[in-house]
């Protein structure tokens, strides 16, 4: 996958992701990483964190770790 942001519109987090999906999720996740370090404003780095651990969890196809990320991000 030539654009790693494509990879947080796939479906459902428990559908089977090729080794290539993984590496652009593993790699967004990366970056949201960065940018959270590298931000000023708390309440920004708690959503851009919020955002990695998103993408990790549809990497490794963890839906539990999925759902319960989404909801936080829904309800801050």
């Amino acid at each position: 996958m030539d654009n790693p942001t494509a990879a947080l519109s796939m479906p459902h987090p428990l559908t089977p992701i090729s080794v290539q999906d993984r590496y652009a999720l593993m790699r967004t996740a990366e970056l949201f990483r960065q940018e959270q370090r590298t931000t000023r404003a708390p309440a920004d780095k708690e959503v851009i964190g919020a955002i990695a651990e998103l993408t990790d969890a549809m990497r490794r196809g963890d839906a539990g770790a999925f759902h319960r990320n989404l909801c936080s991000m829904w309800f801050r």
